[in-house]
């Protein structure tokens, strides 16, 4: 298994990043690993935002337009991920600790 960090961040607001621990399997492909990161990037954003595929239809992009504070566009949220390094990464973690216990709770 590897623990790996995602950093999830958006172009809308400050202060509505995040560093969230997740685990792969060894085997996992960069691609797969790049989907899961991305998935919860859009998860953290849904937390402040509802979230709004970039290229949707004319009436969703209206309502958009029509509120832009109560929505975040796909092409507004960003993720990036790496392995876990507990000196580099706890420092991070909502609520102090180590990212260690979020892992333990996944294994």
């Amino acid at each position: 298994m590897r623990k790996l960090i995602a950093h999830c961040d958006n172009s809308k607001s400050i202060g509505t990043d995040a560093c969230i621990a997740f685990i792969v399997e060894d085997d996992a492909t960069e691609e797969d690993i790049n989907e899961y990161a991305w998935e919860l990037a859009l998860d953290q954003a849904s937390s402040y935002w509802e979230v709004i595929d970039t290229d949707s239809d004319d009436d969703t992009m209206e309502a958009y337009e029509e509120d832009p504070e109560s929505y975040i566009l796909t092409e507004d949220v960003e993720v990036a991920w790496e392995d876990y390094s507990p000196e580099k990464h706890d420092m991070f973690r909502a609520g102090g600790g180590s990212f260690e216990e979020d892992f333990a709770r996944m294994s």
